[in-house]
């Protein structure tokens, strides 16, 4: 009893050591790193607030292409508790990166000691990946949360098979996550036949029938808003499928055999599942992927653990108990898992990052398998092996989180992504511009109707002055006017000037460099 109160002792330690460090990464400076505010981050804040104005809404929204809503209702409590700003609404989903963060410790201790899930742990949780997409308001993160907590109570459903509220509970999170993320409808199915699996092999005993039985219907449960809206609403749901389905791209369209439109589907998503593991091609839409994807130390150790459930224990002269059979079982439906993960990469194009996240738990899972293949094939020599290894995952935490700071979360690629021009005016405008103030917009990439610009200036009145259709500059009121001139548009300063002689001039730079003029604001007043 004293053993075992010391050991959860260390555990609850070692979670609250996790929760520090993790939240320290994900939390800290998010108003400005990634630099700016991305349109769809946007979004999420305005869906946010219109919770907090109705209370409840649609299951699925159209904004961002289409999306569900459920992670949403975490970022209005946010803005509620801590105010309607860009580091609330990155910060509600940068929690859920640092629970999923907590919650891959425990779902490791279920098959390993302290030290391997520490490890494992510590390699997720300094994850380039992971820190890039938990920093930013995309609602994506929520998605390994509820794919964790559903494979934690899986575990724990096929160990104790007469108990159903471990198969209740872990039906419930599977349909409470297809809320999260519009990818995460692929997950279920991938419980659903490690179910049907133990079905037939146990010769469809009557207790695994019941446990698939009370799965389905806690999916159906917990997935019921959106399953209803997608029943009824189906076109909707599937616009954002639409927009990406590879049989929209153009090379497919405008092939003229199905011989090269099958080439191009293999080659596409071939490209995007290299893209995913080594990078080095930046995605427009979230700006990942500048330099390498997952550190190589890390797809070492999970193609390490590839090997070791392939080779024949013979080879691997180990002898395996009855916790390395049930470890290289769940290793074996990881990599089942990430086989019907990719299979979605053949059938999108573009968003190849982050469309691929269920993969990352079933990636570093194995990486956690490899920490213990290696344990076993070296007879259990720890001493040397736990500081080989908390060397070399030290160096990949370091490389990792100093890759994100000195290039992926500054660099000029998220400057672009995530508009910093045009959120830095934004924010100028709010904190120094007259509340009743006329905007003139001039820019060449943003207008008016920008989700990350409303963000900033909210109810303020403003005209877009580069589009074709804007009133002359001549026509304008003669006072209580803010011109904003961003980019090349900067040019057009003298010419205001002339028109509006009495005006104050500011220059403005944006979060990505504040050493460079990004734009000016001519007010009058």
């Amino acid at each position: 009893m004293k053993d075992s109160t010391k050991s959860f002792i260390i555990d609850i330690s070692i979670v609250l050591f996790i929760l520090i460090i993790a939240g320290i990464v994900r939390l800290t400076s998010l108003e400005t790193t990634p630099p700016g505010f991305h349109g769809d981050e946007a979004y999420t804040a305005q869906d946010a607030k219109r919770i907090l104005e109705n209370g409840f809404i649609e299951p699925y929204t159209g904004n961002a292409l289409g999306q569900p809503t459920g992670p949403l209702y975490v970022t209005a409590l946010v803005i509620r508790l801590f105010g309607y700003s860009i580091s609330s609404v990155r910060a509600s989903m940068a929690l859920f990166g640092v629970a999923s963060v907590v919650l891959f410790y425990i779902f490791n201790r279920l098959f390993f000691n302290k030290t391997i899930a520490l490890l494992s742990t510590g390699a997720l949780g300094f994850s380039l990946y992971h820190i890039h997409f938990s920093r930013i308001a995309f609602m994506l993160n929520a998605a390994p949360f509820f794919q964790l907590l559903s494979l934690i109570f899986l575990v724990l459903a096929r160990r104790q098979i007469h108990k159903w509220h471990w198969y209740f509970l872990t039906g419930l999170m599977a349909g409470i996550g297809i809320h999260s993320y519009n990818t995460f409808v692929i997950f279920p199915p991938i419980v659903f036949l490690l179910l049907v699996y133990d079905v037939v092999v146990s010769k469809w005993q009557k207790e695994k029938l019941i446990g698939m039985a009370v799965f389905s219907i806690s999916f159906v449960i917990g997935g019921f808003p959106l399953l209803h809206y997608m029943f009824f609403h189906l076109n909707d749901y599937l616009q954002h499928h639409r927009t990406y389905a590879v049989f929209n791209h153009y090379e497919y369209v405008s092939s003229h055999n199905a011989l090269s439109q099958f080439e191009f589907i293999i080659r596409n998503g071939t490209q995007n599942i290299k893209n995913f593991y080594m990078g080095n091609k930046i995605d427009a839409v979230d700006a990942y992927g500048q330099t390498y994807s997952f550190h190589p130390i890390h797809l070492a150790l999970a193609f390490m653990a590839l090997i070791a459930v392939i080779l024949p224990k013979k080879i691997l002269g180990v002898t395996y108990t009855e916790k390395a059979k049930e470890i290289f079982f769940y290793a074996r439906f990881a990599i089942i898992g990430l086989i019907i993960i990719h299979l979605s990469a053949y059938l999108t194009f573009d968003a190849f990052y982050r469309r691929q996240i269920l993969a990352l738990v079933f990636l570093y899972f194995l990486v956690s398998v490899g920490i213990y293949a290696l344990y076993i094939v070296t007879r259990h020599r720890n001493g040397f092996m736990l500081i080989a290894l908390t060397a070399l995952l030290t160096y990949g935490a370091f490389s990792d989180i100093t890759t994100y700071l000195n290039t992926t979360g500054i660099s000029g690629s998220s400057h672009w992504v995530f508009a910093s021009e045009i959120s830095s005016a934004g924010k100028w405008i709010v904190e120094k511009a007259p509340d009743s103030a006329l905007i003139g917009l001039y820019s060449d990439r943003w207008d008016c109707n920008f989700p990350s610009f409303i963000f900033h200036i909210s109810q303020k009145k403003c005209i877009s002055m580069n589009h074709p259709d804007a009133i002359k500059l001549e026509t304008l009121p003669k006072n209580n006017v803010v011109f904003v001139l961003l980019g090349d548009y900067m040019e057009k300063y003298p010419e205001i000037v002339r028109q509006f002689p009495l005006g104050e001039t500011h220059s403005i730079s944006s979060d990505y460099s504040s050493q460079k003029t990004t734009g000016l604001v001519y007010i009058v007043q």
